[in-house]
């Protein structure tokens, strides 16, 4: 009798058939959110992009209110940085402060035949001012005035914005009363001590006449 396939085949065991194959496990189906669930995560989300664009609101406000103050802020301080710039100092000579010369009496004229004297406190104890006009800030009010044809004996008062101040100088024994002398150009006591101011002239014509 012909052998059976099977045995023909080594006499092993018969091969499986397809249908006894086992087949790659497969993943268990997706979750899917309840409705309850999917309406919580929306409201959660939708609260937290309101407080976003509440707070980038808020800070868009704030922002915008600094931005008035400061600009608020720079406009006062050009008010007073511009009315400093007009006002009259009395008590000090600082640099860039406006001090008004008063014309002084002929008998504390140097060379240049005229003296201005700021109006400061305190004075000396003769009355007479402390701080004085320097001969190059004389000088240049003299060229001034010959190009407006103002006579420069006819003004009493001027107003200068102060450039540097020289001094103390006190004058020595000897040199008061003598008249004006190159040690005490404007004559005055002995034991006086004074300061000479270079003034700036003061715009449209560098000094306010008046």
């Amino acid at each position: 009798a012909a052998p059976s396939p099977a045995g023909a085949s080594g006499g092993g065991e018969p091969s499986p058939s397809r249908s006894s194959r086992k087949s790659p496990p497969t993943a268990p189906p997706l979750a899917l959110p309840t409705t309850a669930a999917t309406e919580q995560l929306y409201a959660a989300a939708k609260g937290a992009a309101e407080r976003l664009v509440s707070s980038a609101r808020q800070a868009a406000h704030a922002n915008a209110r600094l931005g008035h103050v400061m600009a608020t802020e720079r406009e006062a301080h050009r008010a007073a940085v511009a009315l400093a710039g007009r006002r009259l100092s009395y008590l000090s000579a600082d640099a860039n402060a406006r001090l008004l010369f008063a014309a002084q009496p002929p008998r504390h004229a140097p060379a240049a035949g005229v003296s201005f004297g700021a109006l400061m406190l305190p004075a000396l104890p003769s009355g007479l001012p402390t701080h004085w006009l320097s001969r190059e800030s004389t000088q240049s009010l003299r060229r001034w005035c010959e190009e407006e044809e103002v006579p420069l004996a006819a003004l009493r008062c001027v107003v200068g914005r102060v450039v540097a101040v020289d001094g103390p100088t006190t004058v020595g024994p000897g040199e008061g009363g003598r008249g004006s002398t190159e040690a005490n150009p404007y004559n005055l006591a002995e034991g006086d001590s004074y300061f000479v101011v270079h003034a700036e002239m003061v715009l449209p014509h560098r000094w306010v006449v008046m």
